[in-house]
């Protein structure tokens, strides 16, 4: 028997580096998004959420570059819960049942990068530079 899984999604926490014990490996998670029509037709957005976890020598190059918000692309396998054969049950924050997706990355493809966070426009002109407090309503408008 065989199954391969593929994954595109977005990184939701930066990969971390841990020593195994025969070898190193990372370990991140990754948001899955996709569209479904809800009961009433209505198209939604649904998120599945993944650890990853990729094992080998010299992870390094891998790890500097999953970071969080960047796209990859992961193939591997799933891996079950030992106990019962299915994904780990767990109660969430919010006390509500949930379930973690393991899947053990043969192969992690960078898609992108991600997105830079926009700086805030600051004006070469500051406040002080007026001679008036336009904050306050003291001067005169046009009628």
């Amino acid at each position: 028997m065989y199954h391969k899984v593929t994954v595109l999604g977005n990184v939701g926490t930066d990969a971390k580096l841990y020593d195994g014990i025969n070898s190193q490996y990372i370990r991140f998670s990754l948001a899955s998004n996709r569209p479904i029509r809800n009961s009433n037709g209505v198209q939604e957005e649904v998120t599945i959420w993944f650890n990853i976890t990729k094992t080998g020598h010299d992870l390094t190059g891998l790890l500097a570059q999953i970071t969080k918000g960047s796209r990859v692309l992961v193939e591997g396998v799933l891996v079950a819960d030992k106990l019962s054969g299915h994904p780990k049950i767990f109660t969430n924050k919010a006390g509500v049942a949930d379930a973690a997706y393991e899947i053990a990355a043969d192969n992690i493809v960078l898609i992108s990068h991600p997105l830079p966070k926009e700086k805030p426009f600051i004006s070469n002109l500051m406040k002080t530079d007026y001679d008036i407090d336009y904050d306050e309503d003291n001067y005169d408008e046009e009628e």
